[in-house]
């Protein structure tokens, strides 16, 4: 029986009762007439302890009163207590029952128990019933209900007015929580505020056909004990019109399981809101939220045919999702959707779009990027260019997949706050396609950048994005240092997994030292840097060089061995490598800083080096003049007076008649350090009484002994006295 024929049948009762009571009397006397029933039974609804009380007034008037102890309806109303009405003039006729001063005391929580006002027009000989309850109140403001039923068809109007959101969601918790279990989702929410909605419903029996809901929001505050939603002073309008599409009735309480057609609208016009990570303010123009849903039960099949984000200033999001709800396990909406909320990743999906406007990615960064990159070596930039964005998802039915991503970018402009990395004026499309896809051609260009202190300048890359791979399509280089890093290999793996690596393969072309040291504020170095690459990987933030890198620099060689990179781009990289350094020509070498000309070779190690934040911890390092080298050993008095200081000697000329010579001759030079715990254990090239040589005189005269003496110098303080030495002028003479 539908609802319809239950509201039917009472009020027939009630007005063939009325009608029954109009017996003779004498003229002018009111008659009263009482009904008591313990227990009413009909098709889901049942009635107990039933006093109905009528005095007649007149031939076309009575008085009314009933109380029922106990209804029950079905849900989502349930069971209802002290339900009383009462109306002091009750009008009727053979085709008419009304009452136009009546007042109602809901048996429901949900309301204050005590009497509203209403009225009603019963038109019998029509089917037709017009009713009214203009202050029911409700959660400190009050509800009006208008309805409306006429041979099956029914509207019902409810315009809420000034309603305290706080209260509102405790007693619609507090009385529905059995009906309906997912409203215990909002049971650790704390919310402030005041709500004005009109909603509308019409429909035929008990068939919801359509329904639009409008209301305002007002100073809305809310907060949950996670800390993962949060408002404050929120100003906001919505709407929300359902349509139903199926035919066959279904009733009011499962609504969801018809075919539906939804349209929400959603504007936020002031206030603050956050949702974990992200945080933004409303203030001039409203953000908005449009959606449009179809929904249909049998089976079952949800899907976001539209969706539009709009954020003025920041971006505009537009796409759509149909979810593959046949692949749950168990789906009873809608306190399903509070799961998938919670966890969107397990939401399979049949299909997806999602496209990003054009749009100033300095907004996009700051407002909805960063947060989700904090803790990463991406949340700390300055950033600037535009940026669109399209995303595409499709799975056949027979379970094949097909995704694809484009990005386009314009004079975009990424610079770390911390001048770890810097990319400037990138420009082009990258297009990434999943394996089933066939594979694209992207093109990137970049004006310049630097990673720390060393600049790169223009250049072009042309890779392909499919699956968890991106490659290099064909050689290019990358102009650095007035010279080139060439780069012919190139592939990423695992890209977006914790397994995530790369490999490179490459060369060094005449890389200038002299920009070099520009770059990196040393003393200007003269010559150049070239050698091949070998080839270099990066895993679980690891950078690390397979095999040795080889450089040929003043006309000698560099070999830089086990190379490894360790997090580099964090606060604190961490850097370990063994150096060999092989026949160094110390003339080319001096002449590049003003440390004094040294003539001979050099050769020398550096084991076990190890770098935190580019600073040394420790090593042991050893240079000295190789056994078999048979060039021209002179040393001028500067560099003598500068080497002589390294090892804690001062003005080691000014007190001898060496002072008058200009350079010395000698068979071997060099010095050794042992770094530890910030401080450098010192030694020469030989040992002597309680000292060692850091220049052993030689050949022919003048020669020169330097006898370092000190043992045990500070870092810092080593440090600074060979920065002395390769800036100093003309060396003191006392």
């Amino acid at each position: 029986m539908s609802v319809w024929d239950r509201t039917r049948q009472g009020l027939v009762i009630v007005f063939v009762f009325v009608l029954a009571v109009q017996i003779p009397g004498s003229a002018g006397a009111s008659r009263v007439v009482q009904l008591q029933l313990d227990s009413v039974v009909g098709e889901g609804w049942s009635i107990k302890n039933l006093q109905l009380e009528l005095a007649l007034l007149s031939a076309s008037a009575a008085g009314l009163q009933l109380t029922i102890a106990h209804l029950t309806l079905p849900a989502p109303l349930g069971r209802l207590t002290n339900l009383a009405v009462a109306c002091s003039h009750v009008v009727f006729s053979s085709k008419e029952l009304g009452c136009s001063r009546g007042s109602l005391q809901l048996g429901l929580p949900l309301f204050d128990q005590q009497p509203t006002p209403f009225s009603f027009t019963y038109e019998h000989h029509l089917g037709r019933l017009r009713f009214s309850l203009p202050q029911l109140p409700l959660a400190a403001g009050r509800i009006a209900v208008e309805g409306r039923l006429d041979q099956g068809q029914w509207q019902l109007t409810l315009t809420a007015t000034q309603l305290e959101i706080g209260q509102l969601t405790g007693q619609l918790i507090q009385t529905f929580k059995d009906q309906f279990g997912w409203l215990v989702n909002f049971t650790n929410f704390e919310s402030w505020g005041t709500l004005n909605a009109r909603l509308r419903m019409s429909g035929h029996e008990g068939r919801l056909i359509q329904a639009a809901l409008n209301g305002d929001l007002f100073d809305l505050t809310f907060s949950d004990a996670q800390g993962v939603y949060a408002g404050e002073q929120l100003r906001a309008h919505f709407s929300i019109q359902v349509t139903q599409t199926q035919t066959s009735p279904v009733s009011l309480q499962v609504g969801l399981q018809a075919g539906l057609k939804i349209r929400t609208h959603i504007a936020l016009r002031q206030g603050q809101i956050y949702i974990d990570p992200v945080f933004f303010e409303v203030s001039q123009q409203p953000v908005t939220l449009v959606n449009e849903i179809s929904w249909q039960s049998n089976p079952p099949n949800l899907h976001i045919s539209k969706f539009a984000f709009t954020h003025p200033g920041v971006l505009k999001l537009t796409g759509h999702i149909h979810p593959d709800l046949q692949a749950l396990s168990v789906w009873q909406p809608p306190q399903d959707f509070f799961v998938l909320l919670e966890n969107p990743a397990q939401l399979p999906l049949h299909s997806a779009t999602l496209h990003l406007n054009k749009t100033a990615l300095d907004s996009v960064y700051q407002t909805y990027l960063q947060p989700f990159l904090i803790g990463t070596k991406l949340d700390t930039l300055d950033t600037a260019g535009q940026l669109s964005l399209t995303l595409a998802y499709q799975r056949e039915n027979q379970g094949e997949e097909h995704a694809s991503a484009e990005i386009a970018l314009e004079q975009v402009s990424l610079r770390d706050q911390q001048d770890r990395y810097a990319l400037e004026g990138l420009n082009g499309t990258l297009v990434w396609t999943s394996p089933h896809e066939p594979a694209h051609t992207s093109r990137l260009t970049w004006q310049g950048g630097q990673i720390y202190q060393i600049p790169f300048e223009e250049s072009t890359l042309t890779v392909s994005a499919q699956g968890r791979r991106l490659a290099l399509l064909t050689p290019t280089s990358v102009p650095v240092l007035d010279g080139t890093v060439q780069i012919g290999h190139f592939h990423l793996e695992s890209l977006g997994s914790p397994e995530m690596g790369w490999q490179f393969k490459g060369s060094l072309r005449q890389l200038s030292l002299r920009a070099f040291s520009q770059a990196v504020g040393w003393p200007a170095l003269s010559g150049t840097l070239s050698g091949a690459t070998p080839r270099v990987t990066y895993r679980a933030g690891i950078v690390q060089v397979d095999g040795d890198i080889n450089i040929r620099v003043f006309d000698g060689a560099i070999s830089i061995r086990d190379l490894r990179l360790e997090q580099p781009l964090s606060r604190i990289p961490l850097l370990y490598a063994n150096i060999e350094v092989s026949e160094l020509d110390l003339e080319k070498l001096t002449e590049t800083f003003a440390f004094g000309r040294v003539q001979g070779r050099l050769s020398g190690q550096v084991r076990q080096l190890s770098l935190q934040d580019w600073q040394p911890v420790s090593f042991e390092a050893s240079f000295a003049t190789p056994k078999e080298d048979d060039a021209s050993h002179r040393i001028s008095r500067k560099a003598v007076d500068n080497l002589a200081s390294l090892g804690g000697i001062s003005g080691v000329l000014s007190r001898s008649v060496l002072r008058f010579f200009d350079d010395f001759s000698y068979t071997r030079l060099g010095l050794s350090c042992r770094l530890e715990r910030n401080v450098c254990e010192m030694d020469g090239v030989e040992s002597v009484d309680d000292g060692y040589y850091i220049v052993k005189g030689g050949g022919l005269p003048p020669r020169i002994n330097v006898i370092g003496r000190v043992r045990r110098v500070a870092w810092a303080e080593l440090l600074a006295r060979l920065q002395l030495a390769l800036i100093s002028g003309t060396p003191e003479i006392r």
